[in-house]
């Protein structure tokens, strides 16, 4: 038997496609959006879904340093966190369009977005 399917589809401001979120029943009344933006709330026939939503999160560990980035909206550029998890020191750095973060062993890479102004 097949069954009904509503389809929430979310898209990056520069228009791709970057999720699809299927949700039984027929009828997809309402979408709330959380404050945060980390959670969503669906009404749909007689049922209220939740839905928690994972960001794709840029980190990396290497040599006992946890790596990570997080955009900072104010400041249009990502604060890239180095913390040496032995001695509890943390160094931050302010780099734009951070697009990944890779790690192994004593090394690790950070690939940037070439700023086109």
């Amino acid at each position: 038997a097949d069954r009904e399917m509503g389809v929430v589809q979310f898209y990056a401001p520069t228009g791709p496609l970057l999720r699809t979120l299927r949700v039984p029943g027929s009828n997809l009344r309402s979408i709330s959006w959380e404050g945060n933006g980390l959670r969503l709330a669906l009404a749909v026939d007689s049922h209220i879904f939740f839905a928690n939503i994972r960001p794709d999160y840029l980190w990396g560990y290497f040599s006992r340093t946890l790596v990570y980035a997080v955009l900072k909206k104010e400041r249009s550029e990502h604060v890239v966190v180095f913390w040496d998890t032995h001695g509890d020191e943390k160094y931050t750095k302010y780099i734009k369009h951070v697009m990944h973060i890779r790690s192994s062993d004593e090394y690790c890479v950070l690939v940037t977005k070439a700023d086109d102004s």
